[in-house]
């Protein structure tokens, strides 16, 4: 009993084993089965290595796409991007015109600083001061292409440029020349 105790021993422990047993096979099939077993091992570590390839690729375009998620902090203003309610109301407090508002705007995004930072900055509050001061001053002195009225000529003057041949131009004018040579 004691030797059939140890052959159900042996055969418990090596049931979980599995042996590879090459059934008797004439040379020229086993040649043919080598080779395909070759072929397809070269398959497989091919797509092993495309897959581990892939696997990279689409991990770095990840950590790529949250860098570019993650960078974002500050809106960046340009042309077509409009202004936040915030930013407007800074805007219109501050009392910026339109000739100053792309300056402030470029500003903001140089600095990448909201408008409503900008505004506070003294480079730009100086800036404002000066477009302030220069348009006022513009304004003082008129400097348009405004026609000056023509003055009313003394009956004298109109009188002593007649007699130097210098007639008025205008039919007003005319008649009372005509007038004043008539009384005298």
């Amino acid at each position: 009993m004691d030797n059939n105790n140890l052959d159900e021993e042996n055969i418990l422990k090596n049931s979980g084993e599995t042996t590879d047993v090459a059934p008797e096979t004439v040379d020229g099939e086993d040649e043919v089965e080598n080779e395909d077993v070759e072929t397809l091992r070269e398959e497989l570590n091919k797509l092993k290595s495309a897959y581990e390839n892939q696997k990279k690729r689409a991990e770095k375009a990840e950590a790529e796409a949250k860098k570019k998620t993650d960078a974002s902090p500050a809106p960046v203003y340009t042309k077509s991007n409009d202004l936040s309610a915030i930013d407007i109301i800074a805007v219109t407090k501050a009392g910026i015109d339109e000739d100053v508002l792309p300056e402030v705007l470029d500003y903001a995004k140089f600095r990448k600083i909201t408008v409503a930072e900008a505004i506070k900055d003294p480079i730009i509050k100086a800036t404002i001061a000066q477009r302030n001061e220069e348009k006022k001053t513009a304004e003082a002195t008129h400097t348009g292409n405004a026609r000056r009225s023509s003055s009313k000529l003394s009956d004298d003057a109109l009188l002593a440029n007649a007699r130097n041949g210098q007639l008025p131009d205008n039919d007003a004018d005319l008649e009372r020349l005509l007038m004043l040579r008539r009384r005298r």
